[in-house]
């Protein structure tokens, strides 16, 4: 899209300081394809059916311009309410209980019936902070609704960070900048208890099975926070943003997993 094409597309609503104008116009020369921006009566609109509040980053980024085109949500006419959205997350989280891939500690002892299993997760996904997919995967967490709220990248069991805060998602996303590289890591809010089943990056181990490189350590958060329950996995996940190996070294599993052997449910 042309400088003058973009020009037109600014919603009558977007700050004239935003910092999403310039990054709309970079993000425009990369290919990503925009409507007009939305005025703040169509926003509220939008967030009242879907019974999500939008976080003022997400609003101002949308106000200077709609993004559109292949993989991105289009809210204005998808009808996914919040409940419908957390149905999706707890059916696919549920299906890597019957796995064996996954169980938190925060959930207790793991029941024997599969049914029992099913109901805890819905219950802790049901009170866990608003989730909006943004663009195909990736997912805004919309509470509490202040800025710089993170993006997390959500498929199946594997939950990684995808931005500290928007802007640095769709520079990640779309403009080839690393995410860990950033430096330093810009604050973001707290993500309540999704921090607990996120994967955070490989520890790298050399062929005695000794930390030659410890994980990542999660950024600061301008909000209290917890530390992170363990995560019991099954071996051999793949983490999303996990440093290379070099010569002689492996990766070893993420510092807040541990390896269980699950049996199978009797019902």
């Amino acid at each position: 899209m042309k400088r003058k094409h973009i020009d037109k597309l600014i919603g009558p609503d977007s700050p004239p300081d935003s910092v999403f104008r310039p990054l709309v116009y970079r993000l425009a020369e990369a290919g990503v394809k925009f409507e007009r921006g939305r005025t703040k009566w169509e926003l509220d609109e939008i967030a009242g059916r879907l019974e999500v509040p939008f976080p003022p980053d997400l609003r101002e980024f949308w106000s200077t311009a709609w993004p559109s085109g292949r993989g991105w949500w289009d809210w204005r006419w998808e009808t996914w309410t919040r409940a419908e959205m957390h149905d999706r997350i707890t059916a696919e989280l549920q299906h890597h209980v019957e796995t064996g891939d996954i169980w938190l500690d925060s959930w207790g002892a793991r029941p024997s019936r599969k049914s029992e299993a099913h109901e805890i997760v819905k219950q802790w996904v049901t009170k866990g902070p608003a989730l909006l997919p943004l663009c195909s995967h990736r997912f805004a967490i919309c509470e509490p609704a202040l800025p710089n709220t993170p993006v997390l990248s959500i498929y199946g069991s594997d939950w990684i960070y995808y931005g500290w805060n928007l802007a640095s998602y769709l520079e990640h996303e779309f403009l080839g900048v690393k995410l860990f590289e950033l430096q330093p890591w810009p604050e973001h809010q707290p993500i309540g208890q999704w921090a607990e089943i996120l994967d955070f990056g490989w520890p790298v181990l050399d062929e005695q099975g000794n930390v030659v490189q410890p994980a990542p350590k999660l950024p600061q958060q301008t909000g209290k926070t917890e530390a992170p329950t363990a995560v019991h996995r099954s071996p051999g996940r793949k983490a999303g943003e996990s440093p290379p190996a070099t010569t002689n070294q492996r990766q070893g599993p993420p510092a807040n997993r541990r390896v269980l052997t699950c049996p199978n449910f009797v019902g």
